[in-house]
């Protein structure tokens, strides 16, 4: 019977094998999806800006390809395994993507705030982009690592 409560417990809260596998691939999807819409966008931007020669266009098409790569590798994976649940290397690969992001956002951001003389709304812009990737990469990883039966955080899950 406590065995039962616990199970009915953890379904309601969407954290069953099954709720959390579904919870993990929304999240990872989502994080997955805004990160190609960012960085394809940055590919887009870099090669239409006249301002840029090809060198320029080396260091921005570089770096959004480092986030562009593994987003499609990760999505594909995502989808061929979306019925098993995650694979043991998904939730390190995510991981890493996450990290990568918010490593990336924090200089960048923290750059662009301050960094150089760009408009209020360039700078807002950029800030909203860093966050929302930011939040959506740990989104990403709490739920897969909660679905792999991994601790996502420290802090208990409420009854």
């Amino acid at each position: 019977m406590r065995r039962l409560d616990c199970a009915v417990k953890l379904a309601r809260w969407g954290l069953g094998r099954h709720g959390a596998y579904r919870g993990a691939v929304k999240w990872t999807a989502a994080f997955l999806a805004w990160t190609l819409l960012v960085w394809g966008g940055r590919i887009r931007n870099a090669v239409a800006d006249p301002a840029l020669d090809a060198g320029g266009r080396t260091g921005p098409l570089l770096l959004s390809l480092s986030f562009v790569l593994p987003a499609l590798v990760l999505a594909v994976v995502l989808v061929l395994q979306w019925r098993g649940g995650p694979a043991a290397r998904t939730v390190p690969a995510v991981t890493a993507l996450a990290g990568w992001t918010t490593a990336v956002w924090v200089l960048r951001a923290g750059d662009i705030a301050l960094g150089g003389d760009h408009e209020v709304g360039f700078v807002v812009v950029h800030v909203v982009l860093a966050v929302v990737s930011i939040t959506l990469g740990w989104l990403a990883v709490r739920s897969l690592r909660r679905s792999a039966g991994r601790p996502a955080d420290r802090h208990p899950v409420p009854s």
